[in-house]
């Protein structure tokens, strides 16, 4: 497989020491087009181009030309760079440049790197916005097929930076293979603390925000003195509920989905469910997360629920505040580095990375995050994290629990041997539990596939 490489082109005279930085520190060549004309030597099954404001428009042209070349035979990322030198400032080009960028090469751009005010302009575009008054920055915005929102970076980062920094910052992180919503996750933490290592330290992951308030400068984590969730079941019934309970598992949830018409009847079953549920659990001293549906489940006593990104992403500000404010503790599926970062946001109980392994369980389109991501997701997140999908054995489970996880949840692995399987399991987490710590995780990997 070819080396990850970004090809860059800039006006003659631009001071691309940044550019060179960044590319250090994802350990990305960066192969200079300048007269758009050289190209990196070799097949590539993925280019990254990096275009700066300021190029003549003959040699746009002949870029755009060689684009819709290489996209017959290969997926084709560009970033172009509108930010100028200085703080704030816009990369300027002259009328005849600004003409084949607009009518040109603005339709082949996968992002913008531009102030609000310039992306506002644009007809479409996917972009990371920053702030046009210079000085410094704690957040940007991106808008993306994956996710919109603000990123809040929580140790900052200078005006100045981010001209420098961000758009060969976000282009590196796309030749590593991750979306946009992604890689500016990692540009962000790069612009803020531009050193090797930087891809691994809890303290410069960003938030996220669900709309358009920044996310808080510092997230909330979860309770500290929170006992290890341990083996964590996921069950669809009352009756499977107290089989787990009787043979151990006391962290649980219950996972029942609502019925297409969501009828008063229904609703009342749901409601008679839930409180035996929570009546099960209190019995048994374990922890029951209810999935989903978490206004029903605090009319029910219940004192967790889990929700998907989705179900929260529907919710207004408004109703996400009733939330926090209700005193349930909230687990969180995360699946990308924009998701976690999001999630972060709500201190939640824990976050669930997933699936680690292929699972039939749901159709997805995440690739398997490996027991690589799951380490990294361990190190980051700042809340106890929960390995999720394909765990149907107890060898996965050690693995997993070696990740230095907070839990690892089972949906399909216990079968019908309830007491002897929830034995199994915990053995197995144990003894991952009390593996030696294994080696920092330097990077992540990309869990979506770049369309």
């Amino acid at each position: 497989m070819p080396t990850p490489s970004v090809e860059h082109l800039s006006p003659e005279g631009t001071n691309t020491d940044g550019h060179r930085l960044m590319a250090r520190l994802f350990d990305v060549p960066m192969h200079d087009l300048r007269d758009s004309r050289q190209t990196s030597t070799g097949a590539a099954d993925h280019r990254t181009i990096l275009v700066d404001a300021g190029c003549k428009a003959d040699a746009l042209e002949h870029l755009a030309t060689q684009i819709d070349a290489w996209r017959n035979d290969a997926r084709v990322d560009v970033v172009f760079n509108l930010l100028g030198p200085k703080e704030g400032q816009t990369g300027l080009f002259n009328d005849a440049a600004q003409r084949v960028w607009r009518e040109v090469l603005l339709p082949r751009a996968s992002v913008v790197v531009a102030t609000q005010s310039i992306v506002q302009s644009l007809p479409r575009a996917a972009a990371v916005c920053v702030p046009a008054d210079g000085g410094d920055v704690d957040a940007v915005w991106i808008q993306t097929t994956h996710a919109n929102g603000w990123l809040t970076m929580p140790q900052g980062a200078s005006g100045a930076q981010l001209c420098a920094h961000m758009a060969p910052a976000l282009a590196c992180a796309m030749a590593r293979g991750f979306v946009v919503a992604d890689a500016a996750v990692l540009a962000t933490m790069a612009v803020a603390h531009p050193r090797l290592g930087f891809a691994s330290k809890p303290a410069l992951l960003p938030f996220l925000s669900w709309g358009a308030e920044p996310a808080p400068a510092t997230g909330a984590a979860s309770d500290a003195s929170d006992p290890c969730m341990g083996l964590y079941v996921i069950v669809d019934s009352i009756s499977r509920l107290h089989q787990v309970l009787r043979a151990g598992a006391r962290t649980v949830q219950l996972r029942i989905k609502r019925s297409p018409d969501a009828s008063h009847r229904w609703q009342a079953q749901f409601a008679d469910t839930c409180r035996q549920g929570v009546e099960l659990a209190r019995q048994y001293g374990a922890e029951l997360f209810i999935n989903d549906h978490w206004e029903q489940a605090l009319h029910c006593g219940a004192s967790a629920v889990h929700l998907g990104q989705e179900d929260l992403l529907a919710m207004d500000a408004a109703t996400r505040q009733t939330l926090l404010q209700s005193g349930l503790r909230l687990g969180v599926s995360t699946h990308s580095l924009w998701e976690l970062c999001r999630a972060r946001t709500l201190a939640p109980r824990y976050v669930a990375c997933g699936p680690v392994w292929p699972t039939l369980t749901k159709e997805m389109p995440w690739k398997p995050q490996g027991l690589h991501n799951l380490r990294w997701w361990s190190d980051m997140a700042g809340v106890p994290v929960v390995a999720i999908g394909g765990i149907l054995e107890p060898s996965q489970a050690e693995q997993a629990a070696a990740c230095q996880v907070g839990g690892v949840c089972v949906v399909r692995g216990l079968g019908n041997s309830v007491t002897e399987r929830v034995q199994a399991f915990q053995r197995a987490l144990q003894a991952g539990m009390s593996a030696p710590r294994g080696p920092t995780v330097e990077w992540p990997m990309p869990s979506l596939e770049a369309a």
